[in-house]
């Protein structure tokens, strides 16, 4: 059986927070036994399958966090003060985003 702590982070409900980290909890355990080439599943060991909708509802919660008119006035601020070694990062970084959404979190 998969036990879970109760947290309150940021305000979200303790039994919501709960069930996004069991969800992150499943998809690992699942990706943990597809690389170890297991033929049984997480339903092998009584498991449940991982909510998605929960994982969309929790990016959904993340991206409104944000202002979009704030954050472009940010980087129309800040990308050209950027040295040559982080604009190649920032480069490289947009190249992918292009292509998928992630987040980053730093000081």
């Amino acid at each position: 059986m998969l036990c879970v702590c109760s947290y309150n982070v940021q305000g979200e409900p303790a039994r919501q927070f709960d069930a996004a980290i069991q969800d992150m909890v499943l998809r690992e355990l699942a990706l943990q036994l597809a690389h170890l080439n297991s033929s049984q599943g997480l339903a092998a060991f009584s498991l449940p399958t991982p909510a998605a909708q929960l994982a969309s509802a929790m990016v959904a919660n993340e991206i409104a966090k944000y202002d979009v008119a704030t954050q472009a006035a940010m980087l129309d601020e800040h990308v050209p003060q950027l040295n040559p070694e982080q604009r190649a990062v920032y480069d490289n970084v947009m190249a992918v985003v292009d292509r998928r959404a992630f987040f980053c979190r730093w000081p």
